[in-house]
């Protein structure tokens, strides 16, 4: 595994936790 495929991934489940927090925060928004 080099380390550009460790970085995008890394980057990946960055971007995925931002979408859900986000999502999170809309069922906040409609509770």
């Amino acid at each position: 595994m080099c380390e550009a495929d460790l970085l995008q991934k890394q980057m990946m489940e960055f971007l995925i936790g931002r979408e859900r927090e986000r999502e999170r925060e809309k069922c906040l928004i409609i509770a």
